[in-house]
């Protein structure tokens, strides 16, 4: 095998076994992986992990190998998971665009926040190709900035109210 092969994956000129195959496509799939900070994963028909990329770990929290053979909705909090299914189900019928949705991970004192995209699978019937993306900085930034907005405004209203010229109540006389 040439190493133009190796790095492409292309065996059939070889006569290799689809295994064989199976196995340069899985390398490859790692390798690019490593490159990107979302989690890359592939689901099989019943939803369960068959392959994920390196950042599985980074963003879950513990090694592929311990979730494989696992439902992914396991992976989401238990108020987040009927939507997960919902997700999934939806992706299983659409190969052209992904479905996405953002939901918490299960466990961890704080929530963690990803956003999971997930299409259906065109090479493997009832497959899912999906990505995890963590989005929880965003997502404090953006409470922060809510609660920011809440108090600005709390602030202005008691401004107001003490500035307001009231006409039928002298607060000192009383």
């Amino acid at each position: 095998m040439t190493q133009e092969q190796r790095e492409t994956g292309s065996s059939a000129a070889l006569g290799q076994s689809s295994g064989a195959s199976d196995l340069v496509d899985t390398r490859r799939f790692q390798r690019a992986g490593s490159l990107l900070r979302e989690a890359l994963f592939e689901l099989d028909a019943a939803g369960r992990l068959v392959l994920a990329t390196p950042a599985w770990e980074r963003l879950v929290g513990a090694p592929v190998h311990a979730w494989l053979g696992r439902s992914l909705v396991e992976l989401f909090h238990p108020e987040d998971r009927d939507q997960a299914r919902v997700l999934l189900r939806t992706a299983l019928a659409r190969t052209d665009v992904p479905s996405r949705l953002e939901l918490r991970l299960s466990g961890g004192a704080q929530p963690r926040w990803v956003e999971l995209s997930a299409t259906g699978d065109p090479e493997h019937l009832g497959g899912v190709l999906g990505t995890l993306v963590e989005v929880t900085p965003r997502r404090l930034a953006e409470e922060a900035a809510a609660t920011r907005e809440r108090y600005l405004g709390a602030m202005v209203e008691v401004q107001r109210q003490l500035l307001a010229p009231e006409a039928s109540v002298d607060v000192y006389d009383s």
